[in-house]
């Protein structure tokens, strides 16, 4: 049985900025049951309250104000030495506040899924249902109430073939929601290890079903009673490589096809831009020493949206193009300098936001673990750090140099 508590208390961003500090308290539990070694159940639970002051220059912004909970079950157990089932149970109760809008909602959430194993496939097959009602104080959607149901079944197979070097998996996953009947999601992967690399490819469905607020609300000319579901088929190559125990490199390609994004039309919010993204991520670890990690990441992506030619929206295809960076690059390392410190940094690069007019930057944050005791430990971190005030994503909002100590101590 384990219990917590927490509190974070955030200061003004200053300059220009008044009353957006903020505060968050949260406690909560865990318990962990093993009736034998292989089956197990875990019961937890938080609960939290905060608010947060509104990014303003205004003497007396609204904020917000939140408060909630959420239970969850988890029970897994194996019925053969090849048949194992697992049970989950979830519950969440929020309730948020904030300029022209009160959201109360709770979500249940059940499912359940059995792993069967055989000599040359594994199959997983699942079911789940959630419920979430809700109760909005909105100006802008109606209706005030709402309660949404969605069921869904879900099977994966793999298949393994010569000595289980190659790999063939196969599945799908069907829903039925509230917003728009039935959606099917596929996928299928192949992997074969050869020549002491593992290649693999794949190609998969996915489907974004409208939002509550997309489907119910009620501004002028933005009616959503006409949105669909905006789709996905993505296409993916890689290729991982063992050079030996010390170095590994990993590189993979993708292609997905978009239909059917949401554009905002003289008559509301419709299903009229489509497009496709592509690129590559890149990824090599290697370690010099034993106590010693280092990690190099880089990704390259590129993304062209259009609309359709009965479409209105001109804007909405270029804005989520420059919101992409194109290029990113990390650089890790992780150094255990001995048994007491342990000093990790992290080195990124990120490409320039066309949209928000926001530059390239390269920063990097610095964490020095020092274990005092069994028990007690310090952590200095360094954020953000080297490249002054810049900013990421929002125009105006700068991200400055954050220092920080922390302390533990964990009861015996």
């Amino acid at each position: 049985m384990r219990f917590y508590a927490k509190q974070r208390t955030t200061g003004e961003t200053g300059g220009a900025y008044k009353n957006d500090d903020g505060e968050h308290k949260q406690a909560g539990f865990r318990f962990d049951h093993n009736f034998k070694r292989d089956n197990q159940l875990t019961f937890q639970g938080n609960i939290f309250r905060g608010e947060i002051g509104s990014l303003s220059t205004s003497d007396q912004p609204s904020g917000q104000e939140y408060h909630g909970g959420n239970v969850l079950m988890n029970w897994s157990f194996n019925e053969t030495e090849k048949r194992r089932h697992e049970f989950q149970a979830f519950y969440d109760a929020t309730d948020l506040k904030v300029p022209s809008l009160e959201d109360y909602r709770n979500t249940l959430d059940l499912s359940y899924q059995v792993q069967q194993n055989w000599k040359y496939s594994e199959l997983v097959v699942g079911t789940g249902y959630r419920r979430v009602r809700d109760d909005v104080d909105s100006f802008f959607i109606s209706p005030e109430h709402r309660t949404d149901e969605t069921f869904n079944g879900f099977f994966q197979n793999d298949f393994t073939f010569l000595n289980k070097d190659l790999h063939f998996i196969i599945g799908t996953k069907y829903e039925y929601n509230d917003y728009t009947g039935s959606e099917w999601q596929p996928n299928v992967r192949l992997s074969y290890y050869v020549w002491d690399s593992l290649i693999w490819g794949s190609w998969s469905k996915a489907v974004r079903v409208p939002t509550r607020l997309e489907t119910d609300i009620t501004f002028p000319s933005l009616s959503g009673d006409q949105f669909d579901s905006e789709t996905a088929a993505v296409y993916e190559l890689g290729w991982r490589k063992r050079w030996s125990e010390f170095w590994q490199s990993d590189i993979s390609l993708y292609h997905s096809e978009y239909d059917d994004l949401l554009s905002i039309e003289p008559d509301g919010l419709m299903n009229k831009l489509s497009g496709r993204t592509r690129g590559v991520e890149i990824s090599t670890s290697f370690q010099p020493i034993k106590e010693w990690l280092l990690r190099v990441n880089y990704s390259h992506a590129e993304m062209d949206l259009e609309s359709d030619a009965d479409s209105s929206d001109n804007t909405t295809a270029k804005s989520h193009e420059g919101n992409l960076p194109q290029n990113m690059m990390q650089l890790v390392s992780m150094y255990d300098i001995n048994s007491a410190l342990q000093f990790n940094s992290y080195l990124r690069y990120v490409d320039s936001l066309r949209t928000n007019n926001i530059d390239n930057y390269l920063v990097a944050d610095i964490s020095l673990r020092w274990a005092l005791t069994d028990t007690l430990s310090a952590n200095f971190t360094g954020r953000n750090l080297g490249d002054g005030s810049h900013e990421e994503w929002t125009s105006g909002v700068p991200v400055d140099d954050e220092y920080g100590v922390t302390v533990r101590w964990v009861m015996p």
